[in-house]
């Protein structure tokens, strides 16, 4: 789990369902129909860190990326991170899978009693999931364990048709 440096927690998830079973790859929340994906590598770079796991008869390869680059200010500047991932299959059979990727709406909240708002739309062939405290309080707030509560956290992804075989 993901926590700010006054340990608030920022819940993220992710996990594959792969012929009907489910494994789940990153999280903690605590659900006992799910397996827990086998990690099998980790590399962690200057501007990526790369996860490798086994997930029964596929193999799942994860890749965080901050594009913190410091001849790029216009990259450097953005508080945007990708992750992109690759699913092989083991036994060189074709594999029904799902991936699901979750974000808390607390990752854009200063406390739990705020109101937020989440929406979704798709533009440009990407689907976008929003939400955002309804106040919006602009550098209101001061002082040490505050969270960001204004601006718009934003999960983003291709949109794409159910693909069905990996192989």
């Amino acid at each position: 789990t993901i926590r700010h440096w006054s340990y608030w927690r920022f819940p993220l998830l992710g996990a594959i369902q792969v012929d009907g079973a489910v494994y789940r790859f990153m999280g903690e929340e605590a659900n006992d129909l799910e397996m827990f994906a086998k990690q099998t590598l980790a590399d962690v770079q200057a501007t990526q860190t790369h996860y490798q796991f086994t997930c029964g008869s596929v193999q799942l390869n994860l890749t965080f990326t901050a594009p913190l680059l410091m001849d790029r200010l216009d990259l450097i500047s953005r508080p945007v991170n990708y992750v992109s991932y690759e699913v092989r299959s083991l036994d060189k059979r074709k594999h029904s899978v799902r991936f699901y990727f979750e974000a808390s709406p607390r990752w854009a909240k200063n406390d739990t009693t705020q109101n937020c708002e989440s929406n979704s739309f798709s533009q440009k062939g990407l689907m976008y999931l929003k939400t955002g405290t309804k106040s919006q309080p602009i550098l209101v707030r001061k002082g040490d364990s505050v969270h960001i509560d204004w601006g718009y956290f934003y999960l983003c992804s291709e949109k794409k048709g159910t693909q069905t075989g990996v192989g």
